[in-house]
């Protein structure tokens, strides 16, 4: 009978063992997928959100740096310095190239496009009063074409970047409830470890004991 009972407790132990070992692994195997998406996430922010950010003021800037050479022209009646035009636009190319392999989600994608067209249909009409075929009230009104799709980038940015935010957040405040399992089923185990060590002192003693009183 105390055999039995004794068999009995083991599978018991054993059993309750397995079940926190594999919690303990389930919980590791999450905390890990967890430390990737964290690592994704942060890498995504900062090639995906924070670079791209700098590529569309970068290129505002060139913008506004061709307007004022145009306005400058204008104003002054000279002859508009295509030199420095043309290498603005050159590192326009340079930052739209650089903005176009970055990851964009479907909406920016469309907005980017949308751009782009934009974009185009400046330049061209920029190019037409540099050459004295356009007259400057049209580039105006482009302009301001191009500076609100760089602005509904901008908005589209700062929205993603805040989801990317709230899942990193996410992702820290779980992978902290994780360790703090992890901690607890491995106190747990070693509990039962000296539960079970003790027990098994117990049942030697017992064993010993009929033989001490023959």
């Amino acid at each position: 009978m105390f055999d039995f009972y004794k068999r009995k407790e083991k599978s018991r132990i054993i059993a309750v063992s397995i079940i926190l070992l594999a919690a303990l692994v389930l919980s590791n195997f999450i905390s890990t997928n967890d430390y990737n998406k964290l690592e994704q996430n942060m890498s995504s922010i900062y090639k995906d959100r924070l670079m791209p950010a700098y590529y569309l003021f970068q290129v505002d800037d060139h913008l506004y740096q061709k307007k004022i050479l145009l306005n400058n022209a204008r104003q002054n009646e000279l002859t508009t310095d295509v030199v420095t035009i043309k290498t603005h636009n050159h590192a326009i190319d340079s930052l739209i190239t650089a903005y176009s392999v970055t990851y964009l989600t479907n909406e920016e994608k469309k907005e980017w496009n949308s751009f782009l067209v934009k974009l185009k249909n400046y330049n061209a009409a920029e190019a037409d009063v540099v050459n004295g075929k356009q007259q400057y009230p049209v580039t105006d009104v482009l302009f301001s074409d191009v500076q609100q799709s760089l602005n509904n980038l901008s908005r589209i940015q700062a929205s993603v970047g805040k989801q990317l935010h709230s899942s990193t957040k996410a992702i820290v405040y779980g992978s902290v409830i994780y360790t703090y399992l992890q901690v607890a089923l491995m106190i747990i185990l070693i509990l039962i470890v000296l539960m079970t060590l003790r027990s098994s002192d117990y049942v030697i003693s017992a064993s010993k004991f009929p033989q001490s009183l023959n």
